[in-house]
């Protein structure tokens, strides 16, 4: 069975350049929470943005189709990556 719906990911890692883990420890679930939605009482976010935990590390898990579809989102969540030195590696995943 083919993936007809696998993109190009980034996963923004939240580690500062020193190591150490990015502050505050919410950052992530701040910065998907901008694509959220609110079903009864649980955030649901969405595919396309996402936060996530590797290896102990929380990190966003970012679908590169965001840079046409909310152009001003993807360049706000890039530049805070960029500010803040945070480590962005690239990935195919089928998030929808």
């Amino acid at each position: 069975m083919s993936d007809n719906h696998q993109n190009k990911c980034l996963t923004i890692i939240g580690v500062s350049p020193d190591g150490k883990e990015f502050r505050p420890s919410d950052w992530a679930d701040r910065l998907c929470g901008s694509l959220a939605t609110l079903r009864g009482n649980r955030v649901q976010f969405d595919d396309r943005l996402r936060p996530i935990t590797l290896e102990g590390k929380r990190c966003i898990l970012l679908d590169t189709s965001l840079e046409n579809e909310y152009p001003a989102l993807y360049k706000d969540i890039m530049e805070f990556a960029t500010k803040n030195k945070l480590e962005v590696c690239e990935a195919m995943c089928s998030l929808r």
